[in-house]
């Protein structure tokens, strides 16, 4: 069987559409709030509003769910809140320290027993 280049140029777009299909900040993802919040609303099933310094700019969250009008619920440090994913970015894997020096080493098992 040969290749034909046209049929695999033909399917890229529709890999490209199928990926540009996948919402953006899936259930999981870390997420850093980069803009400022008029207020926050909580993520409760009858929310609340909320005042906006209960979540700093920066702070980064997980998103808990996929809601309506292209909202995430995230968890951050100080409660659980609706946000639009404009007011969302992308957040890097986060470390275990916070000096950013990674995981410590495992210890070696005791055999004094």
């Amino acid at each position: 069987m040969t290749h034909n280049p046209e049929a695999l140029s033909k399917q890229e777009p529709e890999q490209e559409q199928a990926s540009s299909l996948a919402p953006p900040f899936p259930v999981g993802a870390l997420v850093r709030l980069k803009e400022a919040q008029p207020y926050l609303k909580t993520a409760a099933p009858m929310p609340m509003l909320r005042p906006a310094d209960l979540v700093e700019v920066g702070e980064q969250g997980e998103v808990l769910a996929l809601r309506p009008l292209e909202q995430r619920a995230v968890r951050f440090r100080r409660g659980q809140f609706l946000l639009p994913i404009t007011a969302l970015e992308g957040a890097p894997e986060a470390s275990t320290d916070p000096n950013g020096a990674g995981p410590e080493p495992a210890l070696p098992p005791d055999h004094t027993h």
